[in-house]
């Protein structure tokens, strides 16, 4: 893949581009990194967590707030859903739109007892499950 500063003489085919993105993204990966690895494992030491918890303090303080405004001005409720599941994939926050109904079925079955406590307005929830 050319970089800015490298003169290109034709492009690339869209294929071959996209792989090679895919690839560069994959290796650039946070959970690639050697910190976050690290941390994982449990061998991080306290001066790098340290070090990587103002680093990704200094990074959300100045990405949060601009985030919060543009979340708190979007035109209409599909808008904002879909700003805040985005916002949630950068953290690795998955929403499962199934997994509400799935837990229901559970508490049908009689398999467990199901308490769910909604926070603003169901686009996150907190589950208690309690097993029968």
């Amino acid at each position: 893949m050319a970089t800015k500063s490298e003169e290109v003489n034709k492009a690339e085919p869209v294929e071959q581009f996209i792989a090679e993105l895919k690839g560069f993204l994959q290796e650039h990966h946070p959970k690639s990194s050697k910190m976050i690895q690290s941390i994982l494992k449990g061998t991080a030491s306290k001066s790098a967590l340290q070090k990587f918890a103002k680093e990704f303090y200094a990074y959300s303080a100045f990405s949060v707030r601009p985030f919060a405004a543009l979340v708190a001005n979007a035109p209409d409720e599909t808008s904002f859903r879909l700003m805040l599941q985005n916002w949630l994939k950068a953290f690795h926050v998955r929403f499962w739109s199934d997994l509400l109904p799935y837990l229901g079925t559970l508490e049908t079955k009689g398999l467990v007892r199901l308490q769910v406590t909604p926070i603003y307005k169901r686009y996150a929830f907190i589950a208690r499950l309690e097993k029968v």
